[in-house]
């Protein structure tokens, strides 16, 4: 996990299972999450979830987990989300541009499935 300041945090989750690795840049001061997912040549921004941790709550967690003797429990969260469009790169900062380098950027919304019928709807 990268410190590189108080307002945002980069991690690196390796492919497993059936899922393929990607690196997170959440910037606490935009709200926004970023998603590059190297093996795909891509970059999906997309708004802060509001249960993230606040930067200082999330590296003490972390560093607390990295403590604790034996397995972690597993939870694995599933979501939906939509592409919008290519994001404008004049409104991103100078981070987010460095941590996707040249590959494309899209804006994307998360969308809430119903699981009683599959439907979806996006959430804002």
């Amino acid at each position: 996990m990268s410190m590189k300041n108080k307002t945002s945090k980069s991690f690196r989750v390796p492919a497993h299972n059936d899922v393929e690795g990607a690196d997170f840049y959440h910037d606490f001061k935009m709200h926004v999450t970023v998603t590059r997912i190297v093996s795909r040549k891509v970059c999906y921004i997309s708004e802060l979830d509001s249960s993230m941790s606040s930067p200082g709550k999330l590296k003490a967690d972390i560093v607390r987990a990295a403590l604790r003797a034996g397995k972690l429990p597993v939870e694995t969260e599933s979501s939906l989300v939509m592409m919008t469009g290519p994001a404008n790169r004049l409104l991103l900062t100078k981070e987010i541009l460095d941590f996707c380098g040249a590959l494309p950027i899209y804006n994307t919304e998360h969308i809430k499935v119903d699981p009683s019928n599959g439907n979806g709807t996006a959430s804002k």
